[in-house]
């Protein structure tokens, strides 16, 4: 099942690759190890400094130095495409220099290319340019973001790329709403202008033509299960299968909160890559709340017997904003160029960095999902949509979820907050965030995985069909007790033993208020 993906305007025509193409900018001096890439076709291989250029066909490639590249051949070993950043097949991580040699499938429809994309799990873009398949994907989270040009056969990590904004416009954008309330983003495949769209995960740009176009998911995806505790384990098996391939050959850092996500990520991780395994705790101000997040995240730590590392962050320069809202593009606001930013360049950028930034298998069915559309009409609101996400509802975006919405006409109720809270909050929001973060190894979101998300989307059909929301609501915390017992006894989201007690004896007392 596909459907076009529409941006604000209608249809545009088809773009002629032999017109003048953009020039990708100098590579900013920080961005040496951000990831960062522009793709362009046309007769000028001309791009400004610090790139790494390769080329195939008539597609020309700019890449941070070292962002890592995989060449992609057909059964015959001719070179067809690339994979870059940091992919993981079923035998672990796909290092740079290494070359794939896909199945015959696909390289002849579209359909075997997406059935093999299936099985890269990670942070990467794909870009294949063969006789039969021409396109670009992102993997399954959209994680290593990108957008393109609806006027020039151009793709590339951020907005930014494609129009090179002066210090003093990102200077005036920090003043904008998108910069200044919180969560806030772009949604829908919209970018800061018009003549720049971003590319949704679960969509395919295809190349020879310039539509977008969604490939997953399909029918066989909403296949309920019968066996939930099953699929549960492979939820924690893909976890695991990811931070056991970065883990043989990095160092690892995993990011460590009071909460789920980080604690579903540690609980999942094997006995030998906890060996090279150092949390990380970011330390905002001294309020309950993060003294709470501290103290649980301490106990995780203890418990499984690793070192922690707490960050105490502090307030980014006006300078530092700007620099952060370049690099994602201006995509969200500059609040995370506190601790993405300048607190984790306190850590060993030789290490893999891995967090659960914004998706876990709870919030992806908690806040969007678990209250389910009380009519079907409501799924087809926009303001409703919008205001699940905590976004601005103006008349741009609104039109822009509405042709989002529209496109999934044919697919069932209960798959809309599962596609909202993986494109529209995932793609668009969380996914461009991770261009601030600092330079490591590797960045990677635990989660990005496309076979965990169909054990989601089972569970969650399990879950209607039986009446037992329990299912989807208690999934995190069974992965944890599947996996580590232990960190379920420890609190979420509160103190643990004395002091929680003390907590609640002081809690509001005029002397806190407050703190």
């Amino acid at each position: 099942m596909t459907t076009d993906q529409h941006h604000e305007g209608g249809s545009r025509p088809a773009i002629s690759h032999n017109s003048d193409s953009l020039i990708a900018p100098p590579l900013y001096s920080d961005h040496f190890h951000y990831f960062q890439f522009f793709i362009s076709a046309g007769a000028s291989n001309q791009g400004g400094e610090g790139w790494a250029q390769n080329s195939l066909n008539k597609w020309h490639f700019y890449t941070c130095p070292d962002l890592p590249m995989i060449r992609l051949t057909d059964e015959e070993e001719r070179h067809v495409g690339f994979l870059l950043g940091t992919a993981i097949d079923d035998h672990g991580l796909l290092k740079h220099g290494a070359q794939i040699k896909l199945p015959r499938s696909a390289t002849e429809a579209d359909s075997g290319f997406s059935d093999w994309l299936s099985t890269i799990r990670g942070r990467y873009v794909s870009f294949i340019d063969s006789p039969n398949v021409a396109r670009f994907d992102l993997d399954p989270l959209g994680a290593l973001a990108a957008v393109y040009s609806l006027d020039h056969p151009v793709i590339a990590s951020t907005w930014s790329l494609i129009k090179n904004p002066s210090d003093e416009y990102l200077r005036a954008a920090l003043k904008d709403p998108i910069c200044t309330l919180a969560c806030q983003s772009y949604p829908a495949g919209l970018t800061r202008t018009d003549d720049v769209a971003r590319l949704l995960p679960n969509f395919a740009l295809h190349t020879n033509t310039w539509r977008v176009q969604r490939h997953w998911p399909r029918p066989t995806d909403f296949e309920k299960t019968d066996d939930p505790n099953k699929e549960l384990q492979r939820a924690s098996n893909e976890i695991r299968h990811i931070i056991d391939s970065l883990a043989e050959h990095y160092d690892i850092y995993l990011t460590l909160t009071g909460g789920l996500d980080s604690r579903l990520i540690a609980a999942c991780t094997s006995k030998k890559a906890l060996k090279r395994t150092q949390f990380v705790t970011f330390k905002y101000d001294d309020k309950l709340g993060d003294r709470i997040d501290c103290h649980i995240s301490k106990l995780i730590a203890k418990k499984l017997g690793r070192p922690q590392t707490v960050i105490n962050i502090e307030p980014a320069s006006t300078q530092d904003s700007i620099d952060y809202l370049r690099r994602i593009g201006v995509s969200g606001g500059a609040g995370k160029a506190s601790d993405f930013m300048n607190g984790a360049k306190k850590l060993n950028p030789q290490r893999a960095f891995i967090t659960g930034f914004s998706n876990t298998i709870r919030s992806i069915y908690g806040h969007y999902g678990s209250n389910q559309f009380e009519r079907v009409e409501d799924s087809y609101d926009a303001a409703k949509l919008l205001q699940r996400c905590e976004l601005e509802g103006n008349a741009r975006s609104k039109r822009a979820i509405s042709e989002w919405r529209e496109g999934l006409k044919d697919y069932p109720i209960e798959m809309i907050p599962f596609l909202l809270y993986n494109e529209i909050r995932g793609g668009c929001w969380s996914s461009p965030h991770q261009y601030g973060i600092t330079k490591f190894a590797a960045t990677v979101i635990a989660f990005s995985s496309r076979p965990l998300e169909r054990a989601c989307i089972r569970l969650t059909k399990k879950a209607l069909e039986d009446n037992n929301p329990g299912i989807i609501a208690n999934a995190t915390e069974e992965i944890i007790k599947m996996n580590q017992p232990k960190l379920a006894e420890i609190s979420f989201n509160d103190f643990n033993g004395t002091r929680k007690l003390v907590r609640r004896l002081t809690y509001n007392r005029f002397w806190r208020i407050g703190k």
